[in-house]
């Protein structure tokens, strides 16, 4: 196939901002402190929050504000400020409220505590992978549970509790009305949006875990999104580079939003069970380390099936939140995303190759689809557990519902072919002699 032309970047015009009306908010929010009087106890619990916090550092927190502000080739200095409302909104709201609500949980709502995180199960692949689809499957089965983004959103007891008793309001006196209304709105790309068709992203839904590390530590490579820096993109990207405390801090409040959300949803009593495909950056390996006991569900696709669609997704969702696509854009930041990229696919390869056989278990993610109450069993009675008959019969009707697979059209406008098979390793090593 002959290599395809590729569109030549151009400078970008200035747009208005993305969270210029959510800090218009926050200053009013503010005006009321200030003439309340109240102003200078808000600013001191701002700074002061940060030595009990869970959440990011202050050293960490003033060096993403100097990188948030360095120029970004060929965008315009509104780029920066959508980093930098995106930086401040977090800074003077969610971190020191989070941080208050956090210490309500930690000294007072301490139930939560008593939960064990035992033999967790973690489903693998590269974006693009079939990953969600498997998870959404696997969260049928009433024996596991999967964290949904307001859990992670908002990790306290105090907040889950008063999410509860209004829908019990909403249920006993609307009618579900409220329900209704804000199912319809929970997508955090909107429904209007390019990356919506492509991955749908709701808060109520089951998602990966690799969101609330980017809310609360403002890392990982969507977030890198907002800034212009090539090395910004590395530094934030690569979580087996961070300091180890921070490193332990980061997976310690994961370990605990589990732990709350298990206490809430069966007390304990069902499995924790997680997708994590952004995590080949070390934050997997951690986890490993983290949790030695778990297992692991990995879906492999082939790269040129996946590739493409992942990094038309990554700038797409860059446009939802930046206003600005930098994949489009062809410079340096979009190529050292696409060598992160690859570099998880060898991070994943050497991962899945240290797992003992009996705690991981390797799909092809067309044999999969093909067939999903066959290889679902396959994956129960290799692991040993125990599939419910409402379970089966769901996983019956789910294939169904499966439309033919045909294959996805290949499209090479935004990484050629030539990138893929140069940069990327091929995963079908992982399965020998097949």
């Amino acid at each position: 196939m002959a290599p395809q032309p590729q569109p030549q970047p151009q400078p970008q015009r200035p747009t208005v901002p993305r969270y210029t009306f959510v800090m218009l908010i926050i200053l009013g929010i503010y005006y009321i402190f200030w003439s309340i009087g109240l102003l200078p106890i808000i600013l001191l619990w701002d700074v002061v929050h940060f030595y009990f916090s869970p959440f990011l550092s202050l050293s960490r927190t003033i060096h993403l504000l100097q990188q948030v502000l360095k120029p970004a080739s060929m965008l315009p200095f509104t780029f920066n400020l959508s980093g930098l409302f995106n930086l401040l909104m977090k800074i003077f709201v969610l971190f020191p409220l989070g941080t208050f609500l956090w210490l309500i949980d930690e000294y007072i709502l301490t139930d939560w505590k008593k939960v064990k995180i035992v033999k967790p199960l973690f489903i693998l692949g590269q974006p693009r992978s079939g990953t969600t689809k498997l998870q959404s499957l696997m969260d049928t089965d009433q024996n596991f549970h999967c964290l949904r983004p307001y859990e992670f959103l908002a990790p306290f007891l105090s907040i889950q509790y008063l999410i509860r008793w209004i829908a019990d309001m909403d249920s006993k006196y609307l009618n579900h009305a409220l329900a209704k209304g804000i199912q319809e709105r929970t997508r955090v790309n909107t429904n209007s949006s390019q990356s919506a068709k492509m991955r749908p992203i709701e808060i109520t839904k089951a998602e990966e875990d690799d969101f609330m590390f980017q809310l609360w530590f403002h890392t990982g490579i969507l977030v890198a999104a907002f800034f212009g820096e090539p090395e910004v993109h590395k530094e934030l990207h690569n979580f087996g580079k961070n300091d180890p405390e921070e490193r332990k801090k980061m997976m310690r409040l994961h370990s605990q939003i589990v732990q709350k959300s298990l206490f809430l949803n069966g007390n304990g009593t069902k499995r924790y069970m997680n997708k994590w495909v952004m995590g080949w950056n070390g934050e997997v390996q951690a986890a490993r380390e983290f949790y030695p006991d778990a297992e692991y569900l990995v879906i492999v696709r082939d790269k040129h099936q996946a590739v493409p669609s992942w990094v038309k997704l990554v700038g797409l969702l860059a446009e939802d939140w930046t206003a600005y696509n930098f994949v489009n854009l062809r410079g340096e930041t979009r190529d050292e995303f696409i060598r992160l990229t690859a570099e998880g696919y060898q991070q994943m390869i050497q991962f899945c190759k240290t797992i003992p056989p009996e705690r991981i278990q390797l799909l092809k993610f067309e044999e999969f689809f093909a067939d999903m109450p066959h290889q679902m069993k396959q994956i129960y009675n290799h692991f040993g557990w125990e599939m419910t008959k409402e379970f089966e019969n769901n996983l019956i009707h789910q294939q169904n519902k499966q439309t033919e697979f045909t294959g996805t059209k290949l499209d090479y406008s935004q990484i050629s072919e030539q990138e893929i098979n140069a940069l990327f390793p091929d995963l079908s090593q992982l399965f020998p002699g097949k």
